[in-house]
């Protein structure tokens, strides 16, 4: 089918692309307004309905198919998927996934008291952004977690008291552009992200919160 063969990963080649820019340009520039136009708008779209549908549908689910390659890094990783939600990528390494917490969250569907997270929908979509984040509801884990990630960043955000991130770095990232480009190219920055910023942190992390694992352990195994 035309939509398995456009909408994920390696499917859309540059002419695709380019045929996807030059026709919202269209949309966009020429044809509101204008009842002639309008009318070879609406010939054009009759001839060519199945694949212009395909690529709005794309074009509209630029999120999840971005994910796919956060996902798949993840995973390559060895590390552990965490609570989804659209627009975030969440996850633990193994080790750590053993030992937090749970037992009850405020947050979170899966109750974790503590993820990883990339936000890749910041700013209307515009911004990424990468952190660790210490969820409410579970107030020992909360509380034998804060000091322990206190010192693992400068970069510091307690959002209502509830919510406490750390490393908090903002780049670039407008969704919609990097869903259109070259799966390689996608990769190439996962993969520079990656290797400058998310993994070295994540190991640093998790060195600190795992010489805390007997306390933790303990908590994770009392029911509250």
């Amino acid at each position: 089918m035309i939509g398995d063969n456009v909408c994920y990963n390696e499917r859309l080649n540059p002419s695709t692309k380019l045929y996807i820019d030059d026709y919202l340009h269209l949309l966009k520039n020429e044809i509101m307004g204008n009842g002639e136009i309008n009318e070879l708008a609406r010939k054009i779209y009759k001839n060519h309905k199945s694949i212009l549908d395909v690529l709005f549908d794309y074009k509209q689910d630029s999120i999840s198919l971005v994910r796919t390659f956060f996902e798949k890094k993840i995973e390559e990783q060895g590390w552990i998927l965490g609570t989804k939600g659209r627009g975030f990528i969440r996850f633990l390494t193994k080790p750590l996934d053993d030992i937090i917490p749970k037992r009850k969250a405020e947050g979170w569907r899966n109750n974790e008291s503590f993820l990883f997270e990339i936000n890749y929908v910041l700013k209307q979509k515009t911004k990424l952004v990468f952190y660790w984040t210490i969820s409410p509801g579970d107030e020992e884990a909360r509380e034998k977690l804060r000091p322990i990630l206190d010192d693992t960043s400068e970069n510091h955000i307690d959002h209502n008291s509830k919510w406490h991130t750390y490393h908090n770095k903002v780049r670039n990232f407008k969704v919609e552009d990097w869903a259109l480009k070259d799966p390689q190219e996608i990769i190439k920055f996962i993969d520079d992200l990656f290797e400058k910023e998310i993994k070295p942190n994540v190991l640093l992390v998790e060195k600190k919160i795992l010489l805390h694992k007997e306390e933790l352990i303990k908590i994770k195994n009392t029911e509250l």
